[in-house]
């Protein structure tokens, strides 16, 4: 599986939900030289943005969730975030 959103929550239901599969050892394939998938952080004049990701509204229980799941921390961007499309 690839090491996107989608392949780390599917391993992490796989090793941790699943009766027959539980503890097993699993493998990233991942055709790009980073983790992330379609998500991505960039650098642009020394500011950090995030590129090409989803929002996820505090309401989305799923995606709330799985953040709770594996002990993952949300980072609050504060008031004086802009938010912008591209593309």
């Amino acid at each position: 599986m690839g090491a996107g959103i989608s392949g780390a929550s599917t391993a992490f239901f796989l090793t941790n939900y699943s009766t027959s599969l539980h503890g097993a050892r699993l493998r990233i394939f991942e055709r790009r030289h980073r983790v992330g998938g379609h998500l991505a952080t960039v650098a642009i004049a020394g500011d950090r943005f995030e590129a090409r990701g989803s929002i996820i509204h505090p309401r989305n229980l799923h995606a709330r969730c799985f953040v709770d799941l594996p002990g993952l921390a949300i980072k609050d961007g504060g008031q004086d975030v802009w938010l912008g499309t591209w593309e």
